[in-house]
């Protein structure tokens, strides 16, 4: 059995490899979050509407293709949420 010390120094270890994280873009936010996402959180945004969250969610999504997303939006239907992906894409 591996005493608490180990298992908190393996764990430390993990959490801090840079394929661990997906960075948000914004220094501040990544500064925040010891680097961005942690692979497997649930991000949820909340603001008011037309304040740049679809804006944002899309730009870490783009920006990060090796990492898979699913995106909902409560606000947006289909296709003006596919308008919003092709701007930030293009």
């Amino acid at each position: 059995m591996k005493d608490l010390h180990t298992v908190v120094e393996e764990h430390y270890q993990w959490a801090s490899r840079e394929d661990y994280r997906i960075p948000l873009g914004w220094r501040f936010f990544d500064e925040a979050t010891s680097g961005g996402i942690a692979l497997g959180e649930v991000l949820m945004m909340l603001a008011y509407s037309g304040v740049g969250k679809t804006w944002w969610a899309c730009n870490v999504a783009i920006n990060n293709p090796q990492v898979p997303v699913v995106f909902f939006s409560l606000e947006m239907q289909g296709r003006a949420l596919a308008q919003r992906l092709a701007a930030v894409a293009y």
